[in-house]
């Protein structure tokens, strides 16, 4: 439901496209936002800079609103 609002937010306001960034690790978080009609544009290593994670790299996805 929360995708839905921010989708509807961003169509109100003009937006064609929306985006997020989610750990490529992050399989279940990546399922959810396939079916809701997200592709993976881009992935990029993630620097850590003394942040405590098992995350490697960032994924970019993005959904054309219609």
């Amino acid at each position: 439901r929360l995708m839905q609002v921010a989708e509807d937010i961003c169509r109100s306001t003009g937006l064609q496209r929306l985006s997020l960034i989610v750990a490529s690790n992050n399989t279940g978080a990546k399922r959810l936002y396939e079916r809701l009609g997200y592709v993976r544009a881009s992935s990029r290593r993630c620097v850590r800079n003394g942040w405590e994670t098992d995350t490697e790299c960032w994924d970019l996805m993005i959904k054309t609103l219609q």
